[in-house]
């Protein structure tokens, strides 16, 4: 019994031990004004290069870019123009075709097109020009298949492309009476499918608002007309230096979403210069902007690339280049490095990234210390500048004092656990004594009061630890934003099955031990109490996680889910946006 329960509590004291308090991840993004020079580039590839040789764990340029465009927006697609007229040609070319009932001719001119518009379709709606080209396109082509008696493959075909291009017009007295008619009774069917609206707010007013990349209101109008599906909207604003792409899922309701116009002006995810790496940078308009907004964008953008710290790369006022850790969690700048990114290589790479892994600020390009200027939030907060400068400053942030805080309650909850178990195996004993003699022994009060005593010591022990473990553990466990760890799910599953004998014995308390000892009772209740001090801890696990997922603002901004049941069928449609 004892070497058992030595074993069970040397395994849980381990267990509850972490192997690595904080799994950390770090994206290093460009954040200023203007292009980035060969010089930047060249830094802040060393910086990374340097980051990863001693251990920490960064997003890469292409998969960080292509995250930001999974999980916010993206940047218009682009089409070469050279490819454009030759798409122009090959439309031009099918309706020649299709008019003259070339068949062969159409056909092979119909499967060129569909070479040349392949993986650009999102590209082409939103060119409008290239979109009715495209349209003339799939006329020509159901006008083949008519003509080649595929009525079905004509009708799928000319359906598909209007419900791509619903504002397509078309020319009765060019297109053939029988497309003219497939196309009307499409177009019939389709109108009778309900429609919803989509409200985008903190938009400013006058704003155009385009939907798959056609103009369809003027902030701070709806978009009505919507019909359930993916789309493509865009916000168009007079100074506005560029646009970006928000996938949003309308389902069987109306939908409202918070834009921010003044991020998706700076925020950029493919390369200036052609065939460049895609990266994620942060380019401002003024370096007034820059300073106001840098730290919560940076942020941003951490949370999107689920990232605990961001290196900020800028220019310094004074001419050199700075590389800012940001905590993401927390918006708080932990140590400020500048160097001089034309003698920035060897040594002084290596130094750059072990102070910033540190939290040391340091001037490199001088050998100076520097102290952290404190930056304004992006949300009307601020950003904190952890005190003290240069090397004498290594680490002890507030998250520090924290993570020792909770180390030690979990450490201390586990041992006073521990400790219970151990009395209460001697209140066992004790027990077992007293259940196995008669109370007219001498011996057998004397059992009583020692179990009772010890009883009482378990009690405070198991009670006091699960109480100290459990409240230590959120300063420690490690944050992963947007998502609740698998490993946290089966440590709450150890602890969920920790109930189970607890319940038990808990039921067991005040049965008759035995017809032949009418005086013996199971006294199992501290029993079932011990089991659950150690189970209420490993349940907190995945609800910490779970509690931390329900609060985090970078998580789902809005989301609806609805039935829409009809004569015809049933729909049910969810929709999200993040």
């Amino acid at each position: 019994m004892r070497r058992w329960l030595t074993f069970f509590l040397a395994s849980l004291a381990l267990s509850a031990i972490p192997t690595s308090v904080h799994a950390q991840r770090w994206a290093v993004i460009r954040s200023g004004t203007g292009e980035t020079t060969t010089e930047e580039q060249r830094a802040r590839t060393a910086l990374i290069d340097a980051l990863g040789g001693i251990g920490v764990a960064i997003s890469l340029d292409a998969e960080a870019a292509a995250r930001v465009e999974d999980y916010h927006s993206a940047e218009p697609a682009a089409v070469e123009s050279d490819r454009i007229e030759e798409l122009r040609a090959a439309v031009t070319a099918l309706e020649e075709h299709a008019a003259l009932r070339h068949r062969e001719a159409a056909r092979l001119e119909a499967e060129r097109i569909r070479e040349l518009s392949e993986g650009l379709s999102t590209a082409l709606a939103e060119q409008s020009e290239v979109a009715e080209r495209l349209f003339a396109a799939c006329i020509a082509e159901a006008w083949l298949h008519i003509q080649l008696r595929e009525r079905e493959a004509a009708r799928e075909g000319l359906q598909q492309c209007r419900e791509l291009h619903p504002d397509a017009d078309i020319n009765p007295l060019v297109v053939a009476p029988p497309v003219v008619d497939m196309l009307r009774e499409i177009d019939s069917e389709l109108s009778r499918r309900p429609t919803f609206e989509l409200t985008l707010e903190d938009v400013p007013a006058g704003c155009e608002l385009r939907m798959d990349g056609r103009r369809r209101a003027t902030a701070p109008a709806p978009i009505g007309d919507i019909v359930p599906g993916a789309h493509r909207v865009e916000v168009l604003c007079t100074r506005m230096r560029r646009r970006r792409i928000h996938r949003v899922i309308v389902g069987a309701e109306n939908r409202t979403i918070t834009l921010d116009v003044r991020f998706d002006d700076v925020l950029l995810t493919r390369p200036a210069a052609p065939g460049a790496m895609p990266e994620v940078r942060l380019d401002y308009p003024s370096e007034a902007e820059a300073r106001t907004h840098r730290a919560g964008d940076g942020a941003t953008v951490g949370r999107l690339l689920e990232a605990t710290d961001v290196i900020l790369v800028t220019h310094d006022r004074g001419g050199g280049l700075r590389f800012d850790r940001l905590e993401v969690s927390h918006r708080v700048v932990r140590a400020s490095v500048i160097v001089d990114p034309a003698h920035f290589e060897g040594a002084l790479v290596s130094r750059a990234a072990t102070a910033l892994l540190e939290n040391r600020s340091v001037d490199l390009s001088s050998g100076e210390p520097v102290a952290i200027r404190a930056w304004p939030g992006s949300e009307g907060g601020s950003v904190r500048d952890e005190g003290g400068s240069g090397s004498e400053r290594a680490g002890g942030g507030s998250d520090d004092g924290a993570l020792i805080a909770g180390l030690t309650l979990s450490i201390a909850g586990v041992a006073a656990i521990g400790a219970g178990w151990g009395t209460y195996s001697v209140a066992y004993d004790a027990g077992q004594a007293v259940i196995g003699s008669d109370p007219r022994n001498p011996d057998w009060a004397a059992n009583r009061d020692a179990r009772a005593s010890l009883m009482g010591a378990s009690y405070g022990l198991a009670l006091g630890g699960a109480v100290l473990t459990t409240v230590g553990l959120p300063m420690w466990l490690p944050q992963t934003p947007g998502e609740v760890p698998w490993w946290s799910l089966v440590i709450g599953g150890v602890g969920l099955a920790g109930i189970v004998p607890a319940a038990i014995f808990w039921a067991a308390d005040g049965v008759l031990y035995s017809r032949a000892q009418p005086y013996a009772y199971f006294d199992t209740e501290l029993t079932g109490t011990m089991w659950m001090s150690m189970a209420v801890p490993l349940l907190a696990v995945p609800l910490i996680y779970l509690i931390r997922l329900a609060t985090d603002p970078a998580g789902i901004e809005g989301a609806s889910a609805s039935i829409d049941v009809r004569r015809e069928g049933a729909m049910v449609s969810v929709g999200a946006s993040f």
